[in-house]
């Protein structure tokens, strides 16, 4: 998909950006295709089914993410403040792509902490909620390593194993928060 996508560089600067794009995109779609299945098929009330939605995408994207890092990781060696282009040109070509992807999350999942903190009938200031700050922050911070860590053409193993570490906890962590919300809803509560 890296290869497939045009390359289009943040304005002013050499930074092509193209999969982060694409991969907001494409997780917003997941979770809003997620939110819909889960109310026409499968009954759930509209505010549990966006929160089960936010989980669909987030397990997506680790699922995704975390076999690339391992792949990543079994074929250089660690070191945090390597330069890249000690790696060969596929092993950078890859790290580009999974920084790129990663970030494409935190831009799609704090575009939606805005979005449902948005009422525009009341105002078109975003409510946010004392969590939603830790959040937004953890997002800008993580999205900004990620990067400089291209910018600069190293410290993305760093970046890498933060990365792995953080999100591979994220399909169990996940599918728990799902099925806990299911197990009370009256769509959702019986033998299967």
């Amino acid at each position: 998909v890296y290869f497939m996508i045009p390359k289009v560089n943040f304005p002013g600067t050499g930074l092509n950006v193209s999969l982060t794009l694409v991969s907001a995109i494409f997780l917003m779609s997941i979770r809003l295709l997620s939110a819909r299945l889960l109310q026409v098929v499968y009954g759930w009330p509209v505010e549990e089914s966006k929160d089960a939605a936010a989980s669909v995408a987030g397990v997506v994207h680790s699922t995704l993410l975390c076999p690339g890092l391992v792949i990543a990781f079994w074929h250089h060696r660690y070191n945090p403040s390597e330069h890249i282009t000690k790696a060969a040109q596929w092993w950078q070509e890859l790290v580009e792509a999974l920084l790129q992807f990663c970030t494409g999350y935190m831009i799609y999942d704090a575009t939606f902490i805005v979005l449902t903190r948005l009422d525009p009938a009341v105002s078109w200031i975003p409510a946010f909620l004392p969590d939603d700050f830790l959040f937004l922050g953890h997002h800008f911070m993580t999205a900004t390593y990620m990067t400089q860590t291209r910018i600069y053409r190293a410290g993305h193993m760093s970046a890498m194993m933060c990365m792995l570490i953080g999100e591979a906890s994220n399909p169990n962590m996940n599918t728990w928060f799902v099925t806990s919300k299911a197990i009370v809803l009256d769509c959702c509560n019986g033998p299967l």
